[in-house]
Formats: C-alpha cells, structure tokens, sequence
C-alpha cells in the first residue's frame, strides 16, 4: 500500500522535469524570436550610415580646426574646400555610400561662404556639409543636394560640430541660415 499512496502528488523529481521542459522552450522561444528580429532588419543598418557619420564627423573636426587657424572663418564654398580641409586629414574623407562620386559625395553650404562663426545666429541649426547628391570634388551648393542616401536620411555636419542624421529637411532651407551681422 505505501507504493499507491505516492502515484497521485507529483513528487520532486517530476516538478524538475516539468519545470526544466519549460525553461528550455523558453530558451528556444527567446533564441527563435532573436533570430526573426535579425533576419527582419535591414542589413545596412549599422554599416554604411555609421561609416558615413564617422567620415562627416572627421570633416566637421577639419572644418573646426581650419576655423581656428582662420580667424574663426568658415571654409570658402566656391572654390577649393577640399583642398583647405586637407592639411587637417590625415587621409581623403569620403562617404561609403556615394558610389562612383569624384569627390567625397559631401557638399558645403554655399550660405555660408565668407561667414565668421562669431556672425551665426545660431550655430546648432547651422548646417556646413551634408551628404549632396552632387558628387563632384569642391561640390558646394545651399543645400538643394541634400542626398538622402541613409536608411531615408541624410547626414548633416552643423557649424557647432555636431553630426545629425536627418530624414527631412524644411523647404526653406535658407531660412534661418544667413548670419546675424553683415559681413
């Protein structure tokens, strides 16, 4: 009789057994859910706009330094920026998704040519190059390029240094731009 007494109330063992059963299905639960969260996201993500945001925050470093050793003035647009920008790179800059471009595939704002940093209203929402649709060497235009080439963003260097990803950009891109005082 003592063997019958035991059939009916799962002993230790048993709650082991099921709780362990659960645990593991859980695992794989987990595991499986990770693996369709990575299959379903998009594989540039991480790459291109991570390079690309890493070369526009080495140019706008260049841009700071080129401001020190000019009296606080901004890079002249329409001639040779790429070239002022070089002594302060230690190797070409250019954006991993302009494929095929002849120069870095970044522009400089044209509104700011000639500027002193001094003269910007406000230099957080001052943009100096952006990723351009124009991707010839020195290209220089006021932001009709803005190439949104990143996941349907664009990156943006500002005159504070910062580099931002953008996915819209207002219609008036010259508003707010021009600087506080006159030349």
């Amino acid at each position: 009789m003592h063997g019958r007494e035991n059939l009916g109330a799962p002993g230790a063992l048993g709650k082991a057994v099921v709780f362990g059963a659960c645990l593991l299905l859980g695992l794989i639960a987990g595991w499986l859910g990770n693996q369709a969260i990575r299959a379903a996201a998009p594989r540039e993500v991480g790459r291109r706009p991570v390079g690309c945001e890493r070369q526009l925050r080495t140019l706008a470093l260049a841009v700071a330094l080129y401001a020190m050793d000019h009296d606080e003035a901004l890079l002249p647009a329409a001639t040779a920026w790429e070239e002022a920008l070089a002594p302060y790179l230690r190797i070409g800059v250019r954006c991993p998704a302009a494929a095929g471009a002849e120069g870095s595939g970044y522009a400089f704002n044209t509104w700011l040519d000639g500027v002193r940093l001094p003269q910007l209203r406000d230099p957080a929402a001052t943009p100096t190059l952006f990723d351009s649709h124009r991707c010839e060497r020195n290209a220089a235009d006021p932001l009709l390029s803005l190439a949104f080439r990143h996941e349907s963003g664009a990156y943006v260097a500002w005159a504070d240094g910062a580099v931002r990803r953008v996915t819209f950009w207002p219609p008036a891109c010259g508003a707010g731009l021009l600087p506080a005082t006159d030349r």
